[in-house]
């Protein structure tokens, strides 16, 4: 599992495990520019963004580490949250989740899809 966030609010995707539901991917709120995390089988890796797929999913696209290769594809928008306006304020999106398939390559051999939740949010 990737280490604690604290207070940050940091978009992460998860995933559910054994019923429960496990952050595996992140950037630990911008921690380092364009260097993004992911927790498999209790090993984390850090990865680096190779490319961007356009869309509103900001962590779709492929990302490189030492022995792993990671490719995130968005899916449908599962849920968004909007803000109550007060005294006229604008409308604003709260939060909002995607389906996404995460396909993880390991050492050149072993391939793996999972299929998870993006969330941003504040």
């Amino acid at each position: 599992m990737l280490k604690s966030l604290g207070d940050c609010v940091t978009p992460r995707i998860s995933a559910t495990v054994k019923g429960e539901s496990v952050d595996f991917f992140t950037d630990r709120c911008g921690e380092q520019e364009g260097v993004f995390y992911i927790s498999l089988n209790g090993t984390d890796y850090t990865l680096h963004r190779v490319s961007k797929t356009p869309g509103d999913v900001p962590y779709t696209g492929t990302f490189q580490g030492e022995r792993i290769f990671v490719e995130v594809t968005p899916g449908k928008l599962l849920r968004r949250e909007w803000s109550r306006p007060e005294d006229g304020e604008p409308v604003e999106i709260v939060s909002e989740e995607y389906a996404v398939t995460v396909t993880v390559t390991e050492a050149g051999k072993a391939q793996h899809a999972i299929e998870g939740i993006f969330w941003q949010g504040r």
